[in-house]
């Protein structure tokens, strides 16, 4: 399975073989997990109950995060414990999108995101439960996550919620990130004998944007998945990356004059 061209073959012709045998089987083009959340979603909808087989934290937050109590009830098998003693549980979404509230499930994916997945980083020292409580108990947290999950949003207007919202998580409201950052360098060299461990310091403010925009365009994408791809809204060219030509000297004065 490593080679990937034998891997694409094996694909088609199980692909082909359930096919043979009346199963319905889907391709999906980019995010796998997309594809997953948005066909359990057309059942329910029709009011068909399903269950979605998948041991993935992003399936659960989307799931939770698309579901409305209209629609019919979705389960989500899962394996746990250790490959000796492995157990399988069933999750009923509608149960865990009542516990958590209408509120919080709308701001799921920029958590999940903001927190640490597949595409972002994950904030050292802040785990998903110390993420999740801190955020949702702001109350200007619906407005951030809007901006997040908006694909019309700017790039400023990511920047300038995004790093808000950061800043809650490490408790530096009233303070920017780099300054901050410094407070709790000086705190350890005072209070401690040993090193100070640098992942334990809060993110730069340059580091926390770059994050933020990964943040933003994740969010975005799990936000518009029931969208078709060819009706889902595309972020601005104006708001994307762009490369820029540097003309400084690979061995420039300055630094070698350190």
């Amino acid at each position: 399975m490593m080679n990937s061209h034998n891997k694409r073959l094996f694909i088609q012709l199980l692909a082909t073989r359930l096919q043979q045998h009346h199963y319905t089987v889907l391709h999906a083009v980019d995010d796998v997990d997309k594809l997953i959340v948005k066909t359990a979603l057309d059942f329910c909808v029709n009011a068909e109950p399903v269950t979605v087989v998948a041991d993935d934290t992003d399936i659960l937050v989307l799931l939770i995060h698309h579901l409305m109590q209209s629609m019919a009830d979705i389960f989500l098998l899962s394996a746990t414990g250790s490959q000796r003693s492995r157990t399988t549980r069933t999750i009923s979404i509608q149960d865990l999108f009542c516990a958590v509230g209408n509120r919080l499930a709308k701001q799921l994916p920029v958590i999940h995101a903001v927190s640490g997945c597949d595409t972002t980083s994950a904030l050292f020292g802040h785990g998903k439960s110390t993420v999740l409580k801190k955020i949702s108990k702001h109350a200007d947290s619906d407005a951030l996550a809007r901006t997040l999950l908006s694909a019309t949003a700017s790039v400023d207007e990511v920047a300038r919620d995004g790093l808000r919202l950061l800043s809650i998580i490490y408790g530096c409201e009233q303070q920017s990130l780099d300054h901050s950052q410094y407070v709790t360098y000086m705190n350890m060299l005072a209070h401690s004998s040993i090193r100070p461990r640098p992942e334990k310091l809060p993110p730069t403010e340059r580091a926390a944007y770059f994050h933020v925009l990964r943040v933003h365009l994740q969010a975005v994408q799990w936000h518009l998945c029931r969208i078709p791809r060819c009706t889902t809204p595309c972020l601005s060219p104006k708001y994307a990356y762009k490369g820029q030509v540097r003309t400084l000297s690979r061995d420039p004065k300055v630094c070698l004059s350190l």
